[in-house]
């Protein structure tokens, strides 16, 4: 009985170590495996969103689990998902946006990953040309549920009647005081019809054309007569009329006898250059400022130093003459 029990101890103890020495090569094994596990270092660009990550997956599909990153059905990927991770140290991902694009009738859901209105349309093959006009530029980015329009160039005649205005046309009146006007024929504005060419859409005009122009109504001018006699008041409260005023020198003289019209030297005969007032003139003469005044005078005389715009006043004595000396007056040529 003690043999049997002895065999059975040293049998259990060779078991035992046979089963510790099997479970120490396994943890060793174990061990061993996780160490020669590779690591990798990544840079992902997630639609320009740029961070980093290590990862231990073989497969860029892996990888993408590992970092978290879920791809969407139209998404872009810049490599394969069975591609290997220790080949790539960059890898990005496109999101695609969604775009609606009404073209004619239709109107669809896109999903795409390209960048460009331009680039969209191309690759739909829609035709835009003289027929078909785009609502946004060609060169506009494309962004998340923006919607691309393109309409057909459909134009509608437009007629559009406006007022042509009156012109005035201006009459001189010889029976009428300088300053004052009178209507004497009212005006009427005419019609004027244009043609355009039009483009809408949803009740806004994108094109618009001018196609012909036609006068419906001519207008009729409105006419206004204008006075051309003017008038002054003298110092003594009478009205005259005058045709025009010349700014002159005067001077005086008190020689007696007839002057080159025959006529005899007296108070109120003045001596003038004939190309700037003529003989025979009536006239009113004083000084700008009213302290001096002659009065009612005739052109009579000549006189070689009278030349231009002078006047040379006959007074009565020496005296007045030399008190009087030269002075600047205003000359009216009566009517």
């Amino acid at each position: 009985m003690k043999k049997a029990i002895e065999a059975f101890q040293s049998c259990f103890s060779l078991r035992a170590s046979i089963i510790g020495s099997l479970f120490l090569a396994a943890s060793i094994f174990l061990i061993a495996g996780v160490l020669t596990v590779a690591k990798y270092e990544i840079q992902w660009d997630d639609n320009g969103v740029i961070f980093n990550s290590q990862v231990y997956s073989k497969t860029v599909q892996d990888a993408l689990k590992e970092a978290k990153i879920q791809l969407g059905e139209h998404d872009e990927l810049s490599c394969s998902l069975e591609d290997e991770v220790r080949n790539f140290s960059v890898i990005s991902v496109k999101r695609a946006k969604e775009i609606t694009l009404a073209h004619g009738m239709e109107t669809q859901i896109i999903y795409t990953t390209l960048d460009t209105v331009e680039e969209l349309l191309t690759e739909r093959k829609v035709p835009l040309g003289e027929e078909n006009l785009l609502l946004i530029p060609l060169s506009d980015p494309l962004e998340e549920g923006m919607t691309i329009e393109v309409i057909p160039k459909v134009y509608e005649e437009v007629t559009v009647a406006a007022e042509v205005p009156f012109g005035i046309e201006e009459k001189a009146s010889v029976n009428m005081e300088r300053g004052r006007t009178r209507t004497i024929k009212e005006g009427e504005p005419g019609l004027k019809e244009t043609v355009y060419k039009v483009l809408k859409h949803k009740g806004e005009v994108l094109e618009q054309v001018k196609v012909g122009e036609n006068i419906v109504k001519k207008p009729v001018n409105k006419v206004v007569e204008y006075g051309t006699i003017a008038s002054i008041q003298t110092s003594r409260g009478e009205n005259f009329r005058y045709s025009r005023v010349i700014h002159a020198t005067a001077t005086a003289y008190s020689i007696k006898g007839r002057t080159a019209t025959g006529r005899q030297t007296a108070r109120g005969v003045v001596a003038v250059d004939p190309s700037v007032i003529p003989l025979g003139s009536r006239l009113y003469i004083q000084s700008a400022n009213g302290k001096f005044v002659y009065g009612y005078a005739i052109a009579a005389d000549t006189g070689g130093s009278i030349k231009g715009n002078k006047v040379d006043l006959y007074m009565d004595t020496r005296n007045e003459c030399l008190s009087f000396g030269v002075q600047p007056v205003q000359v009216y040529v009566l009517e």
